[in-house]
């Protein structure tokens, strides 16, 4: 498969330059960077979904508090729903 890409000047240059400096092609270059750019993106990926999962389950705990302890302030129902999900 071809792909076209538009990259800014420097960093086209700058791969460039890796590529003439060492026994790799351009595309090889922009393969490689691909690769190591995905792992960290799903990794940042999983980890944002994991704290979604947990805002959702504080929010839950959260509004299940508040039904029992109407008086008390969010942050303490917050801070009461974290200890009760630690147990």
């Amino acid at each position: 498969m071809k792909l076209s890409i538009s990259l800014p000047d420097a960093m086209g240059g700058e791969i460039k330059g890796l590529a003439a400096k060492s026994e790799r092609n351009v595309s090889w270059w922009i393969r490689r960077a691909w690769d190591i750019a995905r792992t960290q993106l799903l990794r940042t990926d999983q980890a944002q979904r994991s704290h979604r999962r947990a805002m959702k389950k504080l929010a839950s705990l959260t509004g299940v508090l508040k039904e029992d302890y109407p008086g008390i302030d969010s942050v303490t129902l917050s801070h009461q729903a974290f200890l009760l999900k630690k147990r």
